[in-house]
């Protein structure tokens, strides 16, 4: 059976911009009911009403589960790590670029080093920028400040996609605390991975950007 697809119209069609998403519009647009709703201005009348899944102990435990994610910048980074003054290994590995003599083996090398990684699932295609956001929002203690556009660097033209699996029993209890701990925990891994694989790639004497969901 013929899997049916949506047409684009690509007169029509136009990247997205992030100011629009619901984690960013609800700080901006007044014309919102959930407007400046902040997810933690009922978490107190919650945790005081003690229901399963919305007690203190259930938001002490979503809210750990981001830590990484939220705590780790370095993990969105374009740079890449550069403070080698506690670095045993220094920074001469990306002064010469790896020989890759066969793409296919070094590709299979790569997505083994990523499941090593934490990756659930792993594989590489070419970048198609409808699939970029057309600018990034920016936010910073509850309020939008603005929108930057999101350009990749020139030579980057490939994409290694990867899938991190999510405690499903987790998930299950939606929309109580347990299944936000889920996302969290899955979002912390991404950080982690992204990161070690773009160093690991680095390392190599190639270039590579990390991004998370909240780029692409």
């Amino acid at each position: 059976m013929k899997k049916q697809c949506y047409e684009i119209d690509q007169n029509i069609y136009q990247r997205f911009d992030q100011k629009n998403d619901m984690f960013c519009r609800y700080l901006w647009d007044e014309n919102l009911k959930t407007y400046q709703n902040n997810f933690a201005d009922d978490m107190l009348k919650n945790i005081k009403k003690d229901n399963q899944g919305y007690t203190h102990l259930d938001y002490a435990f979503s809210k750990a589960s981001w830590t990484v994610y939220n705590r780790f910048p370095f993990a969105f980074s374009w740079e890449g790590d550069t403070s080698f003054e506690e670095d045993w290994y220094g920074y001469k590995l990306r002064e010469q670029k790896y020989q890759i003599k066969d793409l296919e083996e070094f590709t299979a090398k790569l997505k083994k080093v990523a499941r090593f990684y934490g990756a659930s699932l792993v594989g590489i295609t070419k970048i198609n920028e409808k699939w970029i956001y057309k600018n990034a929002g920016k936010r910073s203690d509850g309020k939008f400040i603005g929108s930057y556009p999101v350009n990749l660097p020139q030579g980057i033209d490939r994409a290694i996609v990867m899938a991190i699996e999510m405690d499903s029993s987790g998930l299950s209890t939606t929309p109580a605390l347990p299944a936000c701990a889920a996302t969290g925990l899955g979002y912390s891994k991404m950080a982690f991975i992204i990161s070690c694989l773009g160093e690991f790639i680095r390392n190599l004497g190639y270039q590579a950007i990390q991004c998370g969901n909240d780029t692409a």
